[in-house]
This record gives C-alpha cells, structure tokens and sequence, in this order.
C-alpha cells in the first residue's frame, strides 16, 4: 500500500481522481490533480477502454485478448524460435514433430499445433516438389547446390479473428 501511495499520492479514501488533458497534437497527459503534469503510473490503473465504431471493427480488443491469453507463446512463434532451444532460432528441420505426435491436442501447446501445420504443409504438398526440382537440378546444374523452399508463416493472419454478427435462431 506504501507504494501505492508513493506512486498516486491523491489517492485518499478509496477515491483516485483522474484527469486527462489533450493538447492539439494529440498529446495526452494524465494527472491526479498531484504536482506532477504528467503520473506515469495512472496507466497502470486505467482500465483498457475498447471502442467498437460502426463498422464494428473488434480487432484491437481481439489482439489484446490473444496477447493476453497467449502472450509468451506467440512471441515465440512470431520469432520463430526453435521448440527445444528458444534461444535458437527454427530451421524446419521438424526434429520437434516425434515429440508432438505423442501428444493429444489438448496437450499441445499453440507453439507446437504451429509447428505441427507447418510440418504438414510442408510433407505434404512442398516435399515431392522439392525432391523433383533437385533431382533436375542435380541432373542439370551438379551436386554443389540444393534448391530449399520454405513456408513464410504469416502468424498475424493466422492469428486474425473475424467477427460476424448472425442472427440467433432458436
């Protein structure tokens, strides 16, 4: 509470009184009526307020949602880091994919159900096709190079949430 009190000095009472000033730049500067202009620490106990306009666009509430739900999780699939060394980025070399099969779905992590489509994608469609270019190329051009194609996995689509307002038959 003594930090509390350090950080919003007004706040007497069970009361915190709030002001908001805009300057025409779009500036906004948070006081508590305290000396300071601007308390950086009113933020913290703002709640989020989500604005849905008329075209009922969601998607800031439902980024806030996923991010708060799976935050950890889809920074490591945004950066793409390796499943057993998150120190280490992926290379798709689907070693992680015997660890994953031996799991049901509601053990899986959203990192590894990730990586487990990319791995189908990859041997299901992409892996004949790359064994049929190298082989020409080989043919063609020697054994020095190996054409290599890789999904770009667009994890903000992925992540992308759609709303639709249907009628609720009963």
């Amino acid at each position: 509470m003594q930090d509390f009190h350090s950080k919003l000095p007004t706040y007497d009472n069970n009361k915190l009184t709030i002001y908001c000033k805009v300057t025409p730049d779009g500036v906004k500067r948070y006081s508590d009526g305290g000396v300071a202009k601007q308390n950086k620490y009113l933020l913290d106990v703002l709640p989020k307020l989500y604005i849905i306009d008329a075209k009922r666009t969601l998607t800031r509430l439902h980024d806030e949602l996923i991010h708060t739900k799976h935050n950890d999780e889809i920074d490591e699939i945004k950066q793409n880091v390796c499943l057993f060394d998150k120190s280490r980025p992926c290379h798709d070399c689907f070693q992680c994919i015997g660890v994953i099969r031996n799991k049901t779905p509601d053990e899986m992590t959203l990192h590894e159900s990730v990586k487990l489509v990319q791995y189908k994608l990859y041997s299901n469609n992409l892996k004949e096709y790359t064994d049929m270019v190298n082989a020409y190329f080989k043919q063609n051009y020697g054994q020095d190079h190996i054409i290599q194609y890789n999904y770009d996995f667009d994890v903000e689509a992925l992540l992308a949430i759609k709303t639709v307002a249907k009628k609720h038959h009963q």
